[in-house]
């Protein structure tokens, strides 16, 4: 990626949660807005979170639609040697790695959304 600002816009559905071993989301509608800043250390990537969650509440066992809204960064710092983190929003790569996958840190972000 080059170094600038790079816009990318997301849409989450269930077949996003059905890779993953979820029961607590039955549905999905989200859109994320992912605003990326690349510089010569870092990334940081910022997500712009809006839109719905349906889950089975767990009182009266109906689907129950949850408006999730959030902003969240990730910084991957590029480092000559892989290192461990002790904040869960940074991650350290190296500039050989071509690729970093963010589905993880979205799964996280919308199941730490449900109440």
């Amino acid at each position: 990626m080059k170094i600038g600002t790079h816009e990318r816009n997301i849409k989450i559905t269930q077949t996003f949660f059905e890779k993953h071993i979820n029961e607590d989301i039955i549905d999905a509608n989200v859109d994320i807005h992912l605003n990326i800043i690349r510089d010569e250390t870092m990334l940081v990537l910022k997500f712009d979170i809006h839109g719905n969650l349906i889950s089975q509440c767990d009182i009266c066992l109906d689907n129950v639609t949850i408006a999730v809204s959030a902003k969240e960064d990730l910084i991957l710092k590029i480092v000559e040697k892989t290192q461990e983190s002790d904040d869960e929003n940074v991650v350290f790569i190296t500039d050989k790695d071509k690729m970093y996958n963010i589905e993880q840190f979205v799964y996280e972000s919308l199941i730490l959304m449900l109440p």
